[in-house]
């Protein structure tokens, strides 16, 4: 028989028993909000300390993860041989040059301006990179513009990270072995990539694999800035709605302290791979785009919620995830500022992940039906901090593959949220309704079968794109229930938020409230608190969604057990009557008189309490 524990723990002042069977751990709710040190001791005389448990809902053993990729490689266009990820396919070279294909630096149409004279650029770049002489940094730089406009960039940064930010001894590491070997790797790429990649672009559903050996000379080329027409920034350029890809940007100097750290992450990666001290897998870069005859009929949907883990401690990227949908709180051009100015939480995943920079090379900038899914990275680095506070923080050990054909289970979504500027703009239907397909497209089942995996994500278009968390947690709750998925939430350190996200989905659960009956409450939102007042913004902190939400169905069942209590009233055929009725969940209709009512019937009353929920 297993042995049986128990503990007495607590969770924003509400106390739990955590029974530990073997070992499955399960917690039972007390009543009590006792502050009694003795309470536990009573109970539970040989228990354990408590401890302070940072979350709420389902067991992370009930989540469910995936070993390995489900999808299929071999659907998407490679670039290696089938069976010898290490080989180039097609095995000789085929020079593309055009508007729909990725423009490679070695192509015979690179072409480059010296002395009044075009030439090829891809002879200028060998030349270049292949000087032995390059032991300082302002060599580094001076090889680099060389087949550049010498004008047209800042290598400060650069300069001062090579100069200042290292240690003598990392210094010298760095000229006599990594910087060689990174020239060699960038040198290598018409031998390891004979074929132009397609370019994703916008409206097209498309899937491209390259091995990670391919990943890392690509992003050679891009630290040494070698890719052709990726630098001009005007309107109207051939690239404009791509992001950046060439290194330059990070290049240049800022005040950001941060800006040093990102350049230890990128060098971190380029010295692990030259070491060989990482996989030689392979990476799948997946558009997706559905049209409107694929979206959810949001009002109708009898879809419920799925099970819920929310935390307050832990990121989306721990180890324990891996598996799981991972969600990546995107730009529309992929990466945000990774290769500039942020750090936040997009931007840091590309620079623990390097790999995922390279969809940058041929990702047009994302619609608002699209989203880019990404199988198969590496992790590289550890961090600490967010933002201004973020650190490099060493190798990140990754657990080994099983063997060269393995592939790592990471699968990450890049969906980008609308940015408001003003809060209350968020909550009109037709904002709801871009964000709810944005997160339908982003957690859809293309592959898993019944059982997909998890969706780890946190407070997706918040912070600086203004998003209020109440509204997003419940906006991909939605669209996770109408992909079949559960949800593993992080609050990144906020208690309340957990507390108050978990105690409204437990009020839609009990209640049996359908995606289609919260959409319909959402949409009533707008229209009966922020709609017809002037200072919306004041509108909204006096009446948060959450708790709109909660008046609602708490009124609803109020006044539905006042009318099963109403006496039975005969009427005359010949009279008419107007009879009064109360919304129903599936009816909700949005009125004046309606949140009249609800404001008026609650006025008086507390706020409702955990344990009426």
């Amino acid at each position: 028989m297993a042995s049986i524990k128990s503990s007495l723990c607590k969770v924003s002042g509400f106390y739990f028993v955590k029974f530990v069977i073997g070992e499955n751990t399960k917690f039972l709710q007390m009543e009590t909000e006792t502050n009694d040190s003795s309470f536990s001791q009573d109970m539970f005389a040989d228990s354990d300390e408590e401890e302070e448990v940072s979350f709420r809902g389902t067991e992370f053993s009930e989540l469910k993860k995936h070993a390995k990729s489900c999808s299929n490689w071999r659907e998407s266009r490679v670039f290696f041989q089938h069976q010898d990820w290490t080989k180039p396919f097609p095995s000789h070279s085929a020079d593309i040059w055009d508007n729909h294909h990725v423009r490679l630096p070695w192509s015979n149409c690179n072409e480059f301006p010296i002395d009044g004279k075009i030439v090829k650029r891809w002879p200028l770049v060998e030349q270049a990179l292949l000087n032995p002489e390059i032991l300082q940094s302002d060599d580094l730089i001076e090889a680099i513009l060389s087949y550049n406009r010498s004008d047209r960039w800042n290598f400060d940064g650069l300069k001062c990270f090579l100069d200042e930010c290292i240690e003598d001894e990392e210094k010298s590491a760095f000229y006599t072995t990594i910087l060689p070997k990174m020239c060699s790797l960038a040198l290598e790429l018409p031998l390891i990539l004979t074929k132009p990649m397609p370019l994703l672009q916008r409206c097209s559903n498309d899937k491209i694999t390259l091995s990670q050996k391919q990943i890392a000379s690509l992003l050679a080329n891009a630290f040494f800035c070698t890719f052709p027409k990726r630098n001009s920034k005007a309107r109207r350029s051939e690239y404009a709605s791509y992001p950046t890809i060439n290194f330059n940007s990070i290049f240049a100097r800022t005040n950001e302290e941060y800006q040093m750290e990102k350049l230890k992450c990128m060098i971190n990666y380029f010295r692990k791979r030259i070491d060989g001290r990482c996989a030689d897998s392979i990476v799948t870069f997946t558009r997706r785009a559905l049209t409107e005859k694929h979206l959810p009929h949001w009002r109708k949907s009898v879809k419920l919620l799925r099970n819920l883990r929310i935390d307050s401690k832990g990121t989306i990227e721990d180890v324990q995830n891996m598996g799981m949908l991972e969600v990546d709180f995107a730009n529309a051009y992929i990466g945000g500022g990774v290769l500039g100015h942020g750090c936040v939480q997009e931007e840091i995943r590309f620079l623990i992940c390097p790999e995922l920079i390279i969809s940058r090379l041929f990702t047009e900038r994302l619609q608002d039906n699209e989203v880019l899914v990404i199988e198969g990275f590496e992790r590289y680095s550890n961090y600490t901090g967010y933002a201004s506070t973020f650190k490099f923080d060493g190798d990140y050990i990754q657990k080994p593959l099983a063997n060269n054909r393995s592939r790592a289970p990471s699968t990450l979504v890049a969906m980008d949220a609308l940015h408001f500027h003003t809060a209350s703009n968020q909550f009109r239907q037709e904002h709801i309704d871009r964000e709810l397909n944005k997160v339908f497209i982003g957690f859809f089942n293309e592959n898993e079968g019944s059982e997909p995996s998890c969706v780890a994500s946190g407070n997706w278009g918040c912070g600086a794109f203004g998003g209020d968390p109440q509204l997003k947690s419940l906006l991909q709750l939605m669209g996770a229930a109408e992909n079949g998925r559960d949800v593993l939430y992080f609050t990144f350190g906020d208690e309340k938020l957990r507390d108050d996200i978990f105690d409204v989905f437990t009020l839609l659960k009990n209640k049996n409230v359908s995606v289609g009956s919260l959409y319909n409450i959402l949409t009533s939102y707008w229209k009966d608190v922020l709609q017809n007042v002037n200072e919306k913004e004041e509108a909204l902190k006096r009446t948060p969604l959450f708790d709109y939400i909660r008046n609602c169905l708490l009124f609803e069942e109020e006044t539905d057990i006042e009318e099963e209590n109403l006496p039975a009233v005969t009427i005359n055929k010949d009279e008419t009557t107007e009879q009064e009725s109360f919304p129903s969940q599936e009816k909700l209709s949005s009125t004046p008189a309606k949140q009249t009512k609800i404001t008026d019937h609650f006025n008086n009353k507390p706020a409702p309490k955990v344990t009426d929920l």
